[in-house]
């Protein structure tokens, strides 16, 4: 064997030496370790940066839906300076709830500028229709030319470990008690849960189906099977229909 033959064997085998040295301690000591913040699909993760028990939060689904805002948000007066601000949301999707959301409600003047800014948190179950009601709130009416209303960072799931609780309403009656629209009602809780708390919105609507007006109450600690009794009351208005009065019962399953 000449000699320029020894050299490409023993620089070839040189080169794979090393080059498996390089590997083997870039895989043993220098590669970064799997995490949930790589944007790839590695360790136990069931998708990319997701999966349970991996990631601590699912893989949610390309057809996942966002909640939507359904129309505009309404504005009810109640006097010169205090209105009740109502927005519907819907959830679509019949297979995640969000156990979790931040919304946020900007509330900007005749001229265009930002007047007043309501934040809080939710939650909606799969396939829901949610009012959002903020009642008795510092915002004239006649004040306020526009309201954008957005909602952030909802915390999906699966809709089976956050079902919606079984709630009724018995005895719904609203009538005409001197200048006010009185509601009553008994809340049922047919659930094998106690609730700390469970809101009460109650939606008044005009004689065309319009919302004309919205009141909040909540009852706190209800227990399983207890049946509690509610009333509000709400300024009337002349294009109210009261026998259309609908009453949405919301609470979060821990």
């Amino acid at each position: 064997m000449n000699r320029r033959l020894k050299q490409v064997i023993y620089g070839t085998f040189y080169l794979v030496f090393f080059a498996l040295l390089g590997t083997g301690i870039y895989f043993l000591f220098l590669k970064p370790a799997p995490s949930c913040f790589d944007n790839k699909q590695n360790g136990n993760e069931e998708g990319i940066d997701c999966g349970l028990p991996a990631c601590g939060k699912i893989c949610l689904p390309s057809t996942l839906r966002d909640i939507a805002v359904l129309g505009e948000p309404n504005l009810f007066s109640i006097d010169d300076t205090h209105s009740t601000l109502l927005v519907a949301l819907q959830n679509s999707n019949l297979d995640y709830a969000a156990k979790s959301f931040r919304y946020e409600a900007k509330l900007y003047d005749k001229k265009g500028a930002i007047s007043q800014i309501f934040s809080g948190n939710s939650f909606i179950y799969a396939g829901e229709l949610k009012y959002i009601a903020l009642p008795n709130i510092f915002a004239p009416k006649a004040d306020v030319g526009r309201i954008e209303f957005a909602i952030q960072n909802p915390a999906w799931v699966q809709a089976d470990i956050f079902r919606k609780p079984q709630l009724t309403v018995q005895d719904q009656k609203a009538s005409i008690s001197g200048s006010n629209l009185l509601v009553e009602g008994r809340l049922v809780n047919q659930d094998t849960l106690r609730f700390p708390s469970i809101e009460v919105v109650v939606l008044f609507q005009g004689k065309l189906g319009q919302p004309v007006g919205a009141s909040v109450t909540e009852l706190d600690n209800v227990f399983p099977n207890e049946t509690r009794s509610f009333t509000l009351t709400h300024p009337a208005t002349p294009d109210v229909a009261a026998a259309v009065t609908k009453v949405f019962l919301y609470a979060e399953r821990q």
